[in-house]
């Protein structure tokens, strides 16, 4: 755990039900990581929530049903990563690590425990890319002695395995949808791309990965079984306070990140999720073609702890807490309730 006096506070107002504090945290290396903290403070849990990536913003995930329901539970705490969204500071590519990334996380669950004290349970929930960047900190950093469980959420914790999932997946979806008749032009283009990637292969071409994520996504627009119950959460850019000021962060950070991005790309982690030992929710969809789910069911085959389960929700796809948010808060406030006070 990093002494205290690496990283300082600004904040403002008392503890109260549904807060709304705003506040940057200094790291030892001259980054201002930002963090918006909402909710119910009272409750005695705080998510702190890894946002998608590694380009990205948090601020895309506080907004939607499923955020007002989470916050009227507990607080939760949206970081912007190094160099995304509102934070700011110094970002160096050339060492900008997941090690740099996965200790930025413990710097600020040491923020948040110093400041809210030893008797709040402080959970890690990572979407996408920031399920690789939870599994991280808890393997390689001492974050887990200030956590009480890790909820990954359609999460990549594994790059490696990640694009034959994908394909995998998405052949037996898209044959389907083909046989019965639907939408079969499209599909069919989705399918000769697929077919034609070599899934075993060990290292993969930067832009076949990125048109396998982008037909990863039309192959979700397709399907009338994944249900958006949340039309606000839907649009990725309903939670944006700036667009403007967040436009130009994504900007830069797509450049700055190239060195991340292509670690991230190129690791995997899922031999050594049975390292990790607090307890974990998988928490993933049946029709993500971005992360999909066979990367949780291996999480929890090969996690020896009791306290990890599995979760799959059979009308959604990477954008659960969309697609089906009752379902997902659900979910997370029965594994806080059965976890919390475990620390």
């Amino acid at each position: 755990m990093r002494p205290l006096t690496t990283a300082l506070l600004l904040l403002a107002a008392a503890c109260s039900p549904g807060i709304t504090r705003h506040f940057y945290v200094h790291t030892d290396d001259g980054a201002e990581l930002k963090v918006l903290l909402e909710g119910n403070l009272d409750s005695g849990v705080i998510l702190l929530l890894l946002h998608g990536g590694p380009v990205g913003s948090a601020h895309v995930y506080n907004s939607g049903s499923y955020a007002e329901e989470l916050e009227a539970r507990y607080a939760v705490a949206y970081l912007d990563q190094r160099g995304q969204g509102a934070s700011q500071g110094r970002i160096d590519s050339r060492e900008y690590t997941l090690q740099r990334a996965a200790d930025d996380v413990d710097t600020v669950v040491d923020v948040l425990r110093g400041r809210y004290g030893e008797d709040v349970d402080i959970y890690l929930l990572g979407h996408s890319w920031g399920g690789m960047l939870g599994t991280l900190a808890l393997l390689d950093t001492d974050a887990s002695d200030d956590i009480t469980g890790w909820a990954e959420t359609a999460g990549c914790h594994d790059s490696l395995l990640e694009p034959r999932y994908v394909v995998s997946r998405m052949t037996e979806v898209g044959e389907a949808e083909v046989a019965a008749g639907r939408e079969e032009a499209r599909w069919g283009t989705i399918l000769s791309f697929v077919q034609a990637f070599d899934p075993e292969a060990t290292v993969f071409d930067d832009e076949d990965l990125y048109y396998l994520n982008q037909y990863g996504y039309e192959a979700e627009s397709l399907l009338d079984v994944i249900t958006w119950e949340d039309p606000i959460a839907a649009d990725r850019f309903a939670g944006l306070r700036d667009p403007q000021r967040d436009g130009v962060a994504w900007w830069t950070a797509s450049r700055e990140l190239d060195v991340l991005y292509d670690e991230a790309s190129t690791s995997g982690f899922t031999d050594r999720l049975g390292e990790i030992d607090v307890p974990g929710l998988y928490l993933y969809a049946s029709y993500d073609f971005v992360c999909p789910a066979q990367l949780g069911r291996d999480a929890v085959a090969v996690n020896p702890h009791g306290e990890s389960r599995y979760v799959e929700l059979e009308h959604s796809g990477h954008s659960l807490m969309s697609n089906e948010p009752a379902a997902y808060v659900a979910a997370v406030e029965e594994f806080v309730e059965d976890t919390r006070g475990r620390r």
